[in-house]
């Protein structure tokens, strides 16, 4: 056990269970969002947590509130989890489809052949097999050397903005004056239509297709892939970024580094690329928009069930540690 770890010891008039739903309640979630403080990384000291009111309702109360809530959170658990499971064969669907389109075409009469790769297997004969550098007109990386962390319009983006197919902002984002922004933009210009890849961390791999944005640089976290028209379309290349073949071996690259994963640059441009006509691509591209709309459209709703779930299970707990809930006998019968 390190520091990063903090145990609490109760006394005996406290049941361990609901000293646990306690800290774990919004009332104290909140008071902890709160104090996090420190150089780096936000962490707690001691003598805050020391300072954590804590309610003390009877023994036998605290019993019955346990029970209560392991009971109800258990089940709201498995609920969350079952959905969770549906969006996960979903995106198994999807990614096959992606897979298909993009390895093997949308012909299954075509004529195939050996792409000499294991992991992808047989090809359209007419299929090119290059790399990514080969079908982009330019392949950077963001900032080494972010700039200071201060008040302004300007955000420096990382591979957490990658986030379900989508480049997107946050509230937390880092932000920066018009002058670094200036400074950073000779370089690390982003642009709609660019193909941003995370290259560093735990999402190493995901990719999107920028938007409409303004105001906006990226870390080195960050690759930023810009198609060449007259070979590939940005969204193709994308999908082609997403797809099985690719996504093991950026996987495999990865493992060769670090415990972070990572990719390098060159790495990433040396990627394989199936090269098919324009034409091919934007049939594909069609056919992929389509059957993944339903898909997509289906995991946010999931998703948005799976967020008032976990809501309602954050507000069961708070209401039932302070008092707030009253729980029958029949509640806490086994």
């Amino acid at each position: 056990m390190n520091s990063s770890i903090a145990v609490i010891r109760h006394r005996e008039s406290f049941n361990s269970i609901f000293v646990y739903y306690f800290l774990s309640s919004s009332f104290i979630q909140g008071l902890i969002h709160q104090l996090k403080d420190g150089m780096g990384v936000p962490h707690l000291f001691q003598a805050d947590i020391r300072k954590f009111p804590l309610l003390h309702p009877p023994l036998e109360e605290q019993n019955e509130i346990a029970i209560f809530l392991d009971r109800k959170t258990a089940a709201i658990d498995t609920l969350i989890a079952k959905k969770q499971r549906l969006i996960q064969l979903l995106e198994e669907k999807r990614a096959a489809l992606i897979n298909q389109a993009v390895t093997k075409g949308l012909n299954p009469d075509v004529p195939m052949k050996d792409s000499g790769i294991p992991w992808i297997g047989e090809i359209p004969e007419h299929w090119t097999v290059t790399t990514v550098k080969r079908a982009c007109s330019s392949v950077r990386d963001g900032s080494h050397n972010p700039p200071p962390r201060v008040e302004g319009e300007y955000r420096l983006l990382s591979a957490r903005n990658i986030q379900n197919g989508k480049f997107i902002l946050r509230d937390d984002d880092r932000l920066m004056d018009e002058a670094a922004f200036k400074e950073l933009e000779r370089s690390y210009t982003v642009r709609p239509g660019d193909v941003v890849v995370a290259v560093v961390g735990a999402t190493t791999g995901k990719s999107a297709v920028v938007e409409a944005i303004e105001k906006v640089s990226v870390q080195r976290s960050i690759a930023i892939l810009r198609a060449a028209s007259s070979i590939t379309k940005a969204e193709y290349l994308n999908f082609w970024i997403a797809n099985l073949a690719t996504q093991h071996e950026i996987a495999v690259i990865a493992s060769k580094y670090s415990a972070q994963g990572g990719i390098y640059l060159e790495d990433l441009a040396n990627l394989t690329f199936l090269l098919p006509p324009l034409k091919e691509q934007v049939k594909a591209l069609i056919l992929l928009a389509n059957a993944s709309a339903p898909i997509l459209k289906t995991e946010q709703k999931l998703n948005l069930q799976i967020k008032k779930l976990q809501e309602y299970r954050q507000s069961l707990i708070t209401a039932a540690v302070t008092g707030k809930l009253e729980i029958a006998i029949d509640d806490v019968a086994c």
